[in-house]
């Protein structure tokens, strides 16, 4: 039994379809920019366990609703390919990786990275009027 598992385990390595290893893509500037610029993004804050609501105008502004409560800010997106947001604290930017077909911001702490936010959709324009 032992020497089966061990030679599904080398099978496996050896063809590149260990299930462990998730495809993850890290998006470029011009990845970052099309998926947010002009679009109403819903996503959950993992590590503070909330949800969100923002549109990202296509001038750098945004707005939105946590919680009941209107958010005004600006986005970008750095030379490293980053999203940046400032909501009157400074800029915190992060990457955007694709993972298992879902989009999620990363933030690196002591060498690790951190998943903290998950994207649920991405909708055109501003349907809610933000």
């Amino acid at each position: 039994m032992r020497s089966a598992v061990i030679l599904a385990g080398l099978l496996a390595a050896a063809l590149g379809t260990n299930s462990l290893c998730a495809a993850e893509k890290t998006l470029t500037g011009d990845e970052v920019k099309a998926l947010f610029s002009g679009k109403t993004v819903d996503y959950s804050h993992v590590t503070r366990g909330f949800r969100m609501s923002v549109f990202y105008e296509e001038d750098g502004s945004m707005r939105g609703m946590r919680d009941g409560n209107t958010l005004r800010g600006s986005w970008r997106v750095n030379d490293k390919g980053e999203l940046c947001i400032e909501y009157g604290k400074g800029d915190r930017c992060r990457h955007i990786v694709e993972k298992d077909g879902e989009y999620r911001k990363y933030k690196e702490e002591n060498g690790k990275k951190i998943h903290i936010v998950t994207y649920h959709t991405f909708t055109d324009g501003n349907p809610n009027n933000y």
